[in-house]
């Protein structure tokens, strides 16, 4: 499932770049694009998802946690990287976050106008 979200996650970048293209490319967005793709947790995120189809390591392992009062406990973490050892979920949930709020949200914001017509002229994605 996590390779399979990473793969997801790097769709809305693919999506913001295609929109950018159909916006004439627009150098103002293009260098706050820019700035966002040297994030180094977007870096991290994105060398993963390549390592992981690659399939040459490990990305992420299982740790668990030894309880005599109850069974153990088993949880996913980052095989490596700056968040080796974390839990994938928490860090993926804010990963995501970062997308919508710091991503996804201003780049529709930046390239509303400027990709109207195509907007216009495209199907209705909830047809009644």
């Amino acid at each position: 499932m996590y390779l399979a979200w990473l793969v997801f996650v790097r769709q809305v970048s693919v999506s913001i770049n295609e929109a950018w293209r159909v916006a004439g490319s627009p150098a103002e967005f293009g260098s706050w694009w820019g700035d966002l793709d040297r994030d180094p947790t977007h870096t991290f995120f994105r060398e993963a998802r390549n390592a992981g189809l690659k399939e040459a390591s490990d990305i992420i392992v299982m740790q668990s946690v030894l309880d005599g009062r109850t069974s153990p406990l088993a949880y996913w973490t980052f095989a490596g990287g700056p968040h080796y050892g974390d839990p994938i979920v928490a860090r993926c949930q804010r990963y995501t976050d970062w997308l919508y709020y710091s991503v996804w949200s201003p780049a529709a914001e930046r390239l509303f106008e400027w990709t109207m017509r195509e907007r216009q002229n495209s199907l209705d994605p909830f047809p009644v």
